[in-house]
């Protein structure tokens, strides 16, 4: 990888880490255009004991959600193995 592909994804990565950071501390009323249509588990601030049954219901429920992150966990570590075991030239 030369230096300006480095530089480029370098660029991207903090690009997308300040937008996240941006994005979370904005404050945007998004409960007011909520539909009804959908259903949404309610994991109350003193009920932890069916915690378990909870996230597998909406992981059950949402199957997609779960494989396109459990993809993303893959892709992550494939580009981190092969940025570990990337091939140096030496100067000759």
């Amino acid at each position: 990888m030369n230096r300006i592909t480095q530089l480029i994804l370098s660029v991207i990565a903090v690009t997308v880490l300040i937008g996240g950071t941006l994005i979370m501390d904005v404050s945007f009323p998004f409960q007011e255009y909520k539909s009804d249509s959908f259903e949404t588990p309610n994991v109350g601030d003193s009920s932890y004991d069916d915690i378990s049954t909870t996230v597998s219901q909406f992981l059950w429920s949402k199957r997609g959600l779960d494989v396109v992150s459990q993809s993303f966990v893959v892709l992550a570590a494939v580009v981190c193995c092969l940025a570990m075991l990337k091939y140096e030239r030496r100067p000759e």
